[in-house]
């Protein structure tokens, strides 16, 4: 393959450029992360079949040790990079893992049309904004920016796994584990934001992992914070 030629996956009404990393569906456009492109494409190449999380885990990060907080937020960003489109599905197996659901699938070579082409397509996609406290390579790697999710998607869509659930502060939504209780300083903080976003709370043995969602702005900023400095992160989140 040369340098010029890419691979384009069709499904449905669903576009996969894998060069350029990205999701088209109608007018709507999504660049996803290394993660995200491998599970969709073997999602695709494996349409209909249940596919379990160790399975989806040891294809979007060969090599390395996650954990599943990290399949979900990326199946969670498919799901809003595919909302649009009228067949697709991403299915949720009960115990099983996942089922990716399109009635046609193709696979093409294409030649690019030029270099210059292709880096203005990249231009007018959004970019993904990344904020962490403590952030190693690694790190950046396991968070996925999720972006453009609106409430109504939050709730109007097969959730991810049975051991999520979304709770309401007010008049915003907050992606957690229901074994994890939020603390009461997270849910007082989160009250006076003045921000209509979403979150995702996610604690380690040691860090504490935050994210928030802007369907507004378009953007999201993840946060990786070590026991030791949450205290002194909660007072000063949001105040930057």
């Amino acid at each position: 393959m040369s340098k010029n030629d890419s691979i384009v996956y069709y499904c449905d009404d669903l576009i996969l450029d894998r060069k350029e990393m990205s999701i088209k569906i109608d007018s709507h456009e999504n660049k996803l992360n290394y993660n995200e492109l491998m599970i969709i494409i073997h999602f695709m190449e494996n349409n209909n079949q249940v596919i379990s999380k160790n399975h989806l885990i040891s294809v979007g990060w060969p090599d390395s040790i996650v954990t599943d907080s990290s399949l979900h937020k990326a199946i969670f960003n498919l799901r809003s990079a595919t909302r649009h489109s009228k067949t697709i599905e991403i299915k949720t197996i009960p115990n099983k893992g996942y089922m990716w659901v399109c009635n046609y699938f193709e696979a093409k070579r294409v030649e690019r049309e030029s270099e210059n082409m292709a880096a203005s397509r990249v231009e007018k996609v959004p970019k993904k904004f990344i904020k962490a406290s403590i952030v190693s390579l690694s790190a950046i790697m396991l968070s996925t920016a999720l972006w453009s999710v609106s409430n109504n998607y939050f709730f109007n869509t097969t959730f991810i796994d049975e051991q999520y659930h979304i709770m309401k502060i007010s008049t915003k939504t907050v992606l957690k584990r229901k074994d994890q209780p939020l603390p009461q300083e997270l849910i007082d903080r989160i009250k006076e934001m003045p921000c209509q976003c979403s979150y995702f709370y996610y604690k380690n043995k040691d860090t504490y992992e935050l994210s928030t969602f802007s369907s507004k702005n378009k953007s999201s900023n993840n946060y990786f914070i070590d026991k030791e400095e949450w205290d002194v992160f909660i007072k000063k989140w949001g105040n930057e």
